[in-house]
This record gives structure tokens, sequence and C-alpha cells, in this order.
């Protein structure tokens, strides 16, 4: 099988052929939730006990690996399931100290396994093949691999997410033994891994939360919870809330917290993690108490910046500790932006066009310009300004009086509105008829 390249984010080609699984995965999402044939299909899931070892004895200790937003392209998965499938790791922090580490014995994969939309064949080609590269054989005990599925895992409304995932089969050399896409992990020393699946509409479904709900009757009043979700909820909260409370918002995750996790027939678990892929980078917040909010999208996917909107303080006290790639590197990497037109030569052939109708006093209609307007996110409008296309006379006086483009009705005061340069490309100073049609004149 051919090795694949990264997704060509910028290609118009590679927008227009996924742009159906989007809007498809919008309607399945909202009429045919497959979360609740998940449901009825598993009606006895419950908690998987990685808190003892193969003879029942209870651990000491558990290592953890966490991977978010990878499956992009074979080299960026690769070298993270290189290093992720290692018995044993040293890393030296930036004072110096170093610190082993061993491979984990639960490896948690944090949404967007894939991109830029699902499919076997996708799957196994960007993300399987590199993790069976990178380790496809282990002894006894296997480390396990549990998921959730990001928005990018959803566009096919979680077919092939199920079917690599909650089958109990393996992805290189770990087990996959979860029958959902949500679960719960016992670790030791009374901490729980929670992981969500909040669909494309941040949502949780209700049989989701009655499951959360069974897990939290487990908890004792001492548990301590790492909650994993495909989104960081306090960033785009922090961020975007002011703009659609609807959609930004943290709500979902404080109801997880404070109405289900901390309500249990034992007095539940509190959350001290918050963790979450999505974002391509690595951000860190923490409180006065110690909790943490943890960004960390590294998992091979491109990267995203680090400057720019300012995120140092969150709601609730949460203060900026540590980011990668720091804001100065962040910020020098965009400078690569100059070369955007070699890199996405592509890009380039769209020309952006729309036709507003414009109804000054009296009515009137404005012409199709160059320019388009793309709105990447609330807040965030992005200009697209291509070669303007030629004005030519003949077209535009015909569209003036054509009803599919135009009201029939054209006013001497909006026409001299138009700009100067404007008005002598539409009509010679011979041709005045623009001016001529009264304020008032009837549409037939």
């Amino acid at each position: 099988m051919k090795r694949a390249r990264m997704t060509e984010w910028f290609s118009p080609l590679e927008l227009v052929r996924h742009a159906p699984d989007v809007l498809v995965s919008l309607l399945m999402g909202r009429r045919a939730d497959p979360r609740l044939v998940e449901a009825l299909a598993v009606p006895d899931a419950g908690v998987e006990d990685c808190s003892r070892d193969e003879a029942d004895q209870p651990l000491q200790e558990i290592w953890l690996d966490y991977v978010a937003d990878s499956g992009d392209g074979w080299d960026s998965t690769y070298a993270v399931a290189s290093a992720v499938a290692q018995p044993a790791l040293t890393l030296r922090d930036s004072k110096g100290v170093v610190h082993p580490t061993d491979r984990g014995s639960v490896l948690v994969f944090g949404g967007d396994q894939i991109y830029p939309s699902p499919s076997r064949k996708r799957y196994k080609q960007k993300f399987v093949r590199p993790f069976e590269t990178a380790l496809g054989w282990t002894e006894s005990p296997h480390p396990k691999a549990f998921a959730i599925p990001g928005n990018h895992d959803w566009y096919d409304g979680l077919v092939a997410f199920t079917r690599l995932f909650c089958s109990r089969d393996w992805v290189g050399g770990w087990q996959t033994p979860q029958r959902q896409s949500y679960f719960a992990l016992k670790l030791p020393q009374h901490w729980w891994l929670i992981g969500t699946d909040v669909q494309l509409g941040s949502d949780l479904d209700q049989p989701q939360i009655d499951f959360f709900r069974r897990v939290a009757d487990e908890m004792e009043a001492e548990d301590r919870v790492i909650l994993c979700t495909a989104e960081p909820h306090w960033i785009y909260a922090h961020l975007y809330e002011k703009y659609d409370k609807d959609v930004y918002r943290e709500s979902n995750l404080r109801f997880l917290e404070e109405e289900i996790l901390r309500k249990g027939k034992k007095h539940g678990g509190r959350v001290e993690v918050f963790l979450s892929g999505d974002l391509h980078h690595y951000r860190r917040h923490e409180s006065a108490e110690g909790k943490q909010k943890i960004t960390a999208g590294g998992g091979g996917a491109a990267l995203h910046p680090t400057h720019g909107l300012d995120v140092s303080e969150l709601s609730d006290g949460f203060r900026l500790k540590a980011a990668f790639p720091p804001k100065n590197v962040s910020a020098r990497l965009t400078w690569q932006n100059l070369v955007f037109a070699v890199r996405n030569p592509t890009f380039l052939s769209l020309r952006g066009r729309f036709a507003p109708r414009a109804r000054p006093s009296g009515g009137g209609v404005l012409p199709r310009l160059g320019r388009c307007v793309f709105r990447l996110g609330p807040g965030l409008p992005v200009r697209f300004c291509p070669v303007p296309p030629v004005v030519r006379p003949h077209r535009f006086r015909r569209r003036l009086c054509h009803r599919r483009f135009a009201p029939r009705r054209v006013s001497a005061p909006f026409a001299q509105r138009l700009p100067e340069a404007l008005r002598r490309g539409v009509c010679s100073p011979a041709d005045s008829r623009l001016e001529e049609l009264p304020a008032n004149a009837n549409r037939p």
C-alpha cells in the first residue's frame, strides 16, 4: 500500500471532494445519532479495570501515552508512533533534568485519528500501517489502546471508527478492548480516566450520561479523574463564547463534572486534569488549586500557532504555564507564509465571486466584484482578493435589466453614488440611460 502524503488543505479539489462528507455527517449526527445504536448493542458496557496486573494484584503505578490529531500523513504519524512504541525513552527538559519514561500500559487516542475524512482504506493507510510498522507485535501483558472520536472521525457517522476501535481488534501491538465510542478506565492510586464522545455539536447523549452515572457510583470520595474530550472547550469558550454561546461553551464539561461525576453514591470523584487535542500544539493551564487543563494535539497533523489571540488567563483562575512551540518560535514560523503561493499553487486558481443586491434609496443593484469574504470562525473574517474580473459594459447593462440578476428599477440617486471609474466603465457619457430612469419607476 502506498504511503500517504500529508493532506493538502489548500487544494480546491481536496476541499470539494470532502465537502459532501461534512454535510452528510451534520445531517446524520442530528437525525440518526449512531451512539444510540451503540448503547442498544452494548447495554452492559462497564469500567475497564487497569488498576490490577494479570495476577489480580493492585498496581502501584501506571504509565499512560496520549496521542491526538494523528493520521494526517505517513511520515508524521510514524514519527509519533515510533516514539510511543519504544520500550523506554529518556527525555531532557529545558532545565536539563533527565526523565526516564516507559512505554504506556495504556495508549489513549484523543480524537481526529484520520484526516481529512474517514474511510476504511484511509484509516488503514494513514493510521494503522504507521503504528503497525512502529510496533507490530508485543509480549504479554499487551498494552491497550482506547480512542475517542473527533470531528474528522465523525464525518462518516463513526462507521470506520467503530469498526477499528470498538471490535476488540488490534492496532499494531496494542489491543483495543473498548466497545463504545466512550469509555471509563479505573487506574491505580485512586485515579480514573474518562473518555467522552461529544459528537459534532459538543453534545452528550442520554445513554452516555447514564453510563457515566454508573461509573460515578463506583468512585470513592477521594478519587481523582482525568477527563479526556475531543475539543478544548476551555479555549473555545474563552475566545468565541461572546459570538455564539450555544456552540462555544463549557456547560457540558461542567455538567459532567458537577452533576454526574461528583454526585455518585459514594460522593464520586473530582476532575483534576482536563485533557484534549483538536488544536495542533501544546498548552497547559493551571489553577491555584493545582488543576490542569491541557491541550495536546501534537499527534502529527499540521502545526497550529500558539501566538495571536490571548489565552494567558482563562475563567476560574486558570493561567498559562507552558506552550509548544513557544510564542516567539510560533511567530517566526509564520514568515513561511511568504512562500504560500509556491507551496499551494492550486489555491490561487480560485476566483472569489459574489453578487450582493444593494438597495439604497430608490433601489438598485451592484455589479459582481472580484472579492470574496471567507469566515473562518466567529470574528475572524479573512478577505481573499483575487484579480478582479474585467467589467464589460454590455454585459453589465444587460444584467441591470435581467430579472434573474437584478431588480428592474435603478434610480438616479443610486447611479450617482457609483464610483466615477465604475460609471465610466459601465456607460459612456453619451449613454445616460441610468440617470434618466426615475426613482419611482414601476417594475413590470
